[in-house]
């Protein structure tokens, strides 16, 4: 297990995900940068029995999970001395435990040069915990801004765009 410079990406990265799309649109973009494994979480559970079966290198972790938060998986990764970003879709208004507050966060929707950033080891392409929140990305690729929730694929090139105020999906 080697942890993330900054000059490459790590071999074996988890994503700990309760959203099935967007755990697919993580993975789908990761794998595009050249990462060599890819795993996914849905659970705390889950998680910590992954990271006890085989480490990863780098994680990526929700911080709201379906009735559980994501603590105790990021407390593991800081005792095995893993580098590991939170993601939230509530940027800095997200509370954390202290000793996890000083944490590299990535925003939902996330830019795909910031989750580049986070992987290659430079966080200060991720929001820090006194960072503004952000509610929108540009995809130039795909010529739009996408608010809230969003889903891209490196291989389709196609955005999927699900708006909890309006009930309709775009694509």
């Amino acid at each position: 297990m080697e942890p993330a410079s900054s000059d490459r990406m790590p071999d074996d990265v988890l994503i700990v995900e309760d959203d099935p799309i967007i755990a697919l649109d993580f993975e789908d973009t990761i794998l595009g940068f050249g990462v060599k494994t890819v795993r996914t979480a849905g659970s705390v559970a889950r998680a910590l029995k992954m990271i006890a079966d085989r480490p990863p290198d780098f994680a990526l972790l929700d911080v709201g999970l379906v009735r559980e938060k994501s603590f105790a998986i990021a407390e593991r990764l800081e005792a095995l001395k893993i580098p590991f970003v939170f993601v939230t879709g509530y940027g800095a208004d997200v509370r954390l435990p202290a000793a996890l507050a000083g944490k590299p966060r990535l925003p939902k929707p996330y830019s795909t040069d910031a989750l580049k950033a986070v992987l290659k080891g430079r966080t200060h392409g991720a929001a820090s915990a006194d960072s503004g929140v952000v509610r929108s990305c540009f995809y130039p690729s795909f010529g739009s801004s996408v608010v809230d929730h969003s889903a891209t694929s490196a291989r389709s090139r196609k955005v999927t765009v699900i708006c909890p105020v309006a009930p309709s999906i775009l694509t």
